[in-house]
């Protein structure tokens, strides 16, 4: 919940206002009711930070939120695979680092990847947080694209390179999912274990 918070506080502002008002759309609701994880995390954000309405003040509609933290989160991915101490050595590396902040997600915090999520509900979302989901899959497809461009003397552009990008993080969302459901950690290791020797 600490990291949750975290994200929330990084995208915030520090200016206090007086009143904050929070309801939830009915899109959310679904996501809730299927996904009982989510929604603990989000009440608990919630309650630590029902009494600051900066929150309002920042963002005046809950989709402008949604894409702050959509977006907020994509970044903070983004820049874990491509950080001066990620470069893209080798193939083998730079897959089991993806795989790790995957992996992450689902140990220490307990959560599904955000974005695999508002991916799941994106025909009832805004299309401001839509395309938000949406870019998160476009940078992991082509960051995996020149991935598999290394090994394979093809460039990143590559129908191949592409479509092996797709179907990875395809099968890292549906390992994730599972592991989540059947509260299994041993799921996505061994699926991806399967996955890396599939390579």
């Amino acid at each position: 919940m600490a990291e949750s918070a975290a994200l929330l506080v990084s995208i915030l502002p520090n200016q206090p206002i007086r009143q904050w008002v929070l309801s939830f759309p009915f899109q959310l609701h679904i996501l809730f009711a299927s996904y009982p994880l989510i929604m603990e995390k989000v009440l608990g954000i919630v309650y630590l930070y029902s009494k600051s309405s900066s929150v309002h003040y920042h963002f005046p509609t809950k989709t402008d939120l949604a894409v702050a933290v959509a977006r907020r989160y994509t970044d903070k991915f983004m820049s874990a695979l491509t950080g001066d101490q990620n470069e893209l050595k080798t193939q083998k590396a730079s897959l089991q680092l993806y795989i790790s902040l995957f992996k992450q997600s689902l140990v220490n915090d307990n959560k599904m990847c955000l974005c695999g999520s508002l991916a799941a509900e994106s025909a009832n979302l805004p299309a401001a947080v839509q395309f938000e989901a949406k870019r998160f899959f476009d940078l992991n497809i082509q960051w995996l694209s020149q991935v598999f461009s290394l090994s394979e003397q093809l460039s990143s552009e590559s129908q191949d390179a592409r479509q092996q990008a797709i179907y990875f993080v395809s099968v890292l969302e549906g390992a994730m999912l599972t592991s989540q459901v059947t509260k299994d950690i041993t799921m996505f290791d061994s699926v991806t274990k399967q996955l890396m020797k599939n390579i």
